[in-house]
């Protein structure tokens, strides 16, 4: 089975539980509002699953006179083509108002189900005064329609990562956490827009230290966290999902050619601990990134761990290292498999003494470890987790 079916399964079933987080407990929440007239121009941002590029978000908004009104036009479309985990396309078309309330909205989805066969997903929304006219179609399948009734005219339409959310996060007037009435689009169940606020900070576009503001934004049970370059408001990093199947959407992309994301530097890996070392880790093993990889890992420290008989084995014994490290069966192991849910390195337990460390899954002390040394000032892996006999 593809990488990807599960997860693009939920997609099709509903968007909203794409990539799903664990919500941090809100903070002070008040009503939000919203400036008028979303900026005009296309916004690209390459898809990263890891270091390597997967795809591409393109969010578009273009404004236009109908009838005297001025409205604006949003095309948006997220594609993801990667080898092991299959196509996944999503579209939006809305014709919206300057407060971002939807007079019409098409969005649709196609991506692996979880046999591995494309299965298609079509919503589209017509405000028809308080009520809207929802027509959904699915593969093959007839058309269905039907009302949804009494719903308010500022009601924001939700399709993460496309639409109305990225729009409101530049439009929203204030800071702190923020909330709008919503609806989400995949479900046409009610949600909620939040948008929290937080301080500048510095962070890596592409090897570049950049100044920025990050900002959590919740559309309905979808988290995404956003970058914005302080004083323009530039969208320059969005991130939404969690351990390995974590997406980042980042700018800044050469004109010339599409490229993967750099390896961190030698300053910046003798900052990373253990614990976020195993995550890096877990993640090169997720998008099957055996040059990653094997800078994560002392093969040689791992190949006498066997006690070889012939020395010479030694580069057949890393090439099967590396096979198995990037196989579905690995992490589902027992003894990995604790570990490889981790999100971040506060879901990891370390225990280090001196230049050595064990890394494990947080609250589960008895459980299979990885085994660290610093080595040249960074932490290289010197054994993997196995359960005892």
């Amino acid at each position: 089975m593809k990488r990807f079916a599960l997860v693009a399964l939920v997609l099709v079933v509903g968007v909203s539980a794409l990539f799903l987080l664990l919500r941090t407990p809100p903070g002070p929440e008040r009503q939000g509002e919203l400036g008028k007239g979303p900026p005009e121009g296309t916004v690209a941002l390459a898809a990263h699953f890891g270091l390597a590029r997967v795809g591409q978000l393109v969010l578009t908004t273009e404004a236009k006179e109908r009838g005297g009104e001025k409205l604006y036009h949003l095309d948006d479309k997220l594609s993801i083509d990667a080898t092991g985990f299959g196509a996944i396309t999503m579209t939006l078309q809305a014709t919206v108002e300057a407060d971002l309330s939807v007079r019409e909205l098409v969005f649709y989805v196609s991506a692996p189900d979880a046999t591995g066969a494309t299965s298609r997903h079509q919503v589209r929304i017509v405000r028809d005064g308080d009520d809207l006219a929802v027509t959904e179609a699915r593969n093959e399948d007839r058309p269905t329609k039907r009302r949804l009734e009494g719903v308010p005219k500022g009601t924001l339409l939700l399709t993460p990562p496309l639409g109305i959310g990225t729009r409101a996060l530049q439009l929203a007037k204030g800071d702190g956490r923020l909330s709008f009435p919503a609806l989400d689009v995949a479900t046409c169940g009610s949600a909620t827009l939040s948008l929290s606020f937080e301080e500048e900070g510095e962070i890596d576009v592409r090897g570049a230290k950049v100044r920025a503001r990050r900002v959590l934004r919740d559309e309905g049970s979808t988290r995404l966290e956003t970058w914005l370059a302080s004083g323009t408001g530039e969208l320059l990093r969005e991130e939404l999902g969690e351990g390995g199947s974590r997406l980042s959407f980042v700018g800044r992309e050469s004109t010339e050619k599409n490229e993967d994301l750099p390896e961190p530097s030698l300053e910046e890996r003798a900052k990373e601990g253990p614990a976020a070392t195993v995550l890096r880790f877990l993640r090169a093993s997720g998008r099957g990134d055996r040059k990653a990889l094997a800078a994560l890992v002392d093969v040689d420290a791992i190949f006498a761990s066997t006690n070889p008989t012939d020395p010479k084995l030694r580069p057949t014994f890393e090439k099967v290292l590396l096979d198995t490290l990037t196989g579905e069966g690995w992490r589902r192991s027992d003894s990995v498999k604790l570990v490889a849910q981790a999100a971040r390195p506060e879901d990891l337990a370390e225990e280090v003494t001196g230049e050595r460390a064990k890394v494990r899954a947080a609250g589960a002390p008895d459980a299979p470890f990885f085994a660290l040394e610093k080595e040249e000032g960074v932490w290289k892996i010197v054994a993997l987790p196995t359960r005892s006999p």
